[in-house]
């Protein structure tokens, strides 16, 4: 069993369908899906999700969710818009904050907006001790200079869809995040990724599908045209590969580095189930 510790199921996805990409991903293997925000709009959907179908287990993985605000999106909100968080974070199944970051690949919005909603992101972090999704494309070094200027939570967070070479892992995993790879781990001329996943400290690798995007190698020759949760066995699979373990091994160390990555998972029985399942 393998958990999808980043997905967005509020796009390119329909209300109707989620229950089927739920039971697909439990019958692939999926233990856990976190439901990640894009932002105040989708956050509202992914909660409604949430209040659906619960916290999962049985039938379903178990379920809990994030709130954040894209770079992509730093034209639409700003910082005062992170205001709603606050409330939100009180529900027990809302364990981060994020996905938030910097993307100067794309430049889908203004670089200073970018940083300014950033920094509120990693400010509300450092003072509530929620860990961090980061969004980080061709931005690393901005994005460190930016997460140096605070007191972050023992527990910081993730670098999603980890992107960057072996050389900044050392960086990253020295800070205390961890770094979760994506379907792109599949692709073959991602060279500095597959360096990165053999680099990488055990204890701090995650695994996740960043569904609707990054379909994994297989899957896309399959002609498989949106990723969904349980994708993420492909990409759990060149991990072991690359790393020498059977994927029973990585299931349980992506599980443990899950729970440990996100303490709160802790408090909600379906996520505390898988913890007892595996050994810490």
């Amino acid at each position: 069993m393998v958990v999808d510790t980043h997905c967005h199921l509020t796009l390119r996805f329909e209300p109707d369908e989620l229950a089927g990409v739920l039971h697909n991903a439990v019958d692939a293997g999926v233990e856990g899906v976190l439901l990640v925000g894009y932002c105040p709009v989708h956050y509202r959907r992914t909660a409604d999700i949430l209040d659906q179908f619960g916290s999962g287990g049985g039938s379903l993985p178990a379920l809990a969710g994030t709130i954040g605000i894209h770079p992509h999106e730093a034209d639409n909100y700003g910082p005062s818009d992170i205001e709603f968080f606050g409330g939100e974070l009180e529900r027990q199944d809302i364990v981060a904050i994020g996905e938030t970051g910097l993307d100067f690949f794309r430049d889908y919005a203004d670089r200073t907006r970018q940083e300014d909603l950033f920094n509120a992101q990693v400010a509300l972090a450092a003072e509530s001790g929620y860990p961090l999704v980061i969004h980080s494309r061709n931005a690393f070094d901005r994005t460190i200079e930016i997460l140096e200027n605070y007191d972050l939570p023992d527990k910081p967070g993730v670098f999603h869809c980890y992107g960057y070479g072996p050389d900044e892992i050392d960086k990253v995993t020295g800070m205390g995040f961890y770094v979760s790879f994506a379907g792109n781990l599949t692709y073959p001329k991602a060279t500095e990724l597959h360096s990165a996943a053999r680099k990488a400290p055990e204890d701090r690798i995650l695994t996740e599908t960043d569904s609707p995007f990054l379909i994994p190698n297989k899957a896309k020759n399959r002609k498989v045209r949106r990723c969904e949760p349980a994708n993420v066995i492909e990409t759990a699979e060149k991990l072991s590969e690359f790393r020498g373990w059977t994927l029973e091994k990585t299931s349980n160390i992506v599980s443990v580095n899950t729970l440990n990555c996100f303490p709160l998972l802790r408090n909600i029985e379906p996520w505390a189930e898988i913890g007892r399942g595996v050994d810490a």
